[in-house]
């Protein structure tokens, strides 16, 4: 599979089912991960895992070429603003994704408790730095950089006034634009934290280590482990976004397809895309599947 865990674990995993090419073609964030194609470059049983990543990459370069993105009128976000927003959207997710305890918590502690979101990652990435074999430490560079790197390339391309973090009001703060842009960074993060409980303490250092270290070693994987899996559980709620009032598309499918019987292909449809009715997709009725007439009969006519 063309991810960034099958780019990095043993060869003897990989199964070619031809999901790689798949994630690749759908998701152009999987770029991120070419740097790990590095690893362990001669290895032949890594070829299936390399070819779908660099397909799906090509496809996808092909398609922004002819098909690029509007631009943003709005000017870039200053620096202060791109990292705070990094901070909040990526790291204090992790932890607590409701919108309104996190604008509380920007109110009465301002940046420090965005840092504090990021502490638990940078002591796993220490950790695995520290202790992790040549593999784990490729992974852990690469997670880390992918998720600044999207993050910053996503606010740079499509700037606003709303990732202002840094000179926004107590009042904005509270209630904080939480962007789609912070969920893969998000999740890398995740990655390094769950990567870490995986790296074992090399034998070595643990043969110079005191008895009572050595014990506390597995006893605070377990811990952090725990706190890590109720945190992941406890965020599996229900959630309101600013896409969940509408506008459904299937509903507006089936009166499209409806109001296209009798209707040339060619003649344009529009959905409304949510969450701003300004979203919007024009399609031909020739792309949507047609809705049977009613059958007639004789005495009908």
């Amino acid at each position: 599979m063309a991810d960034p865990v099958s780019l990095a674990i043993p060869a003897r995993h990989h199964r070619l089912d031809g999901t790689g090419v798949a994630r690749a073609l759908t998701e152009v964030q999987m770029l991120a991960f070419v740097p790990l194609m590095a690893l362990r470059w001669r290895s032949g049983a890594r070829l299936p895992v390399r070819l779908a990543l660099l397909v799906g990459g090509a496809f996808q370069l092909i398609a922004y070429v002819n098909s690029p993105r509007g631009h943003s009128k709005a000017l870039p976000n200053d620096l202060p603003s791109t990292a705070y927003g990094y901070a909040i959207n990526s790291a204090m997710t992790i932890w607590n994704a409701n919108g309104h305890v996190i604008g509380q918590a920007l109110v009465h502690y301002g940046p420090a408790a965005a840092v504090a979101a990021l502490v638990p990652v940078v002591a796993a990435a220490i950790w695995v730095l520290r202790f992790g074999s040549r593999d784990q430490r490729w992974l852990v560079v690469t997670l880390l950089a992918a998720s600044v790197i999207l993050w910053v390339v996503a606010v740079k391309t499509n700037p606003g006034p709303y990732y202002e973090y840094a000179s926004s009001t107590k009042a904005h703060l509270a209630k904080p634009w939480l962007s789609r842009y912070g969920v893969v960074p998000s999740m890398e993060l995740i990655a390094v934290m769950v990567l870490a409980l995986g790296v074992r303490w090399r034998p070595s250092l643990a043969r110079e280590a005191p008895d009572s270290e050595r014990r506390r070693i597995p006893v605070a994987r377990i811990v952090v482990g725990a706190a890590l899996l109720a945190v992941v559980l406890v965020s599996f709620v229900p959630s309101v976004t600013r896409r969940s009032g509408g506008p459904e598309l299937a509903p507006q499918v089936t009166t499209a397809e409806r109001s296209c019987i009798g209707q040339a292909a060619v003649t344009p449809v529009t959905l409304l895309s949510p969450p701003h009715t300004n979203w919007k997709i024009v399609l031909d009725c020739g792309r949507l599947p047609r809705v049977a007439a009613p059958a007639t009969t004789d005495r009908d006519g």
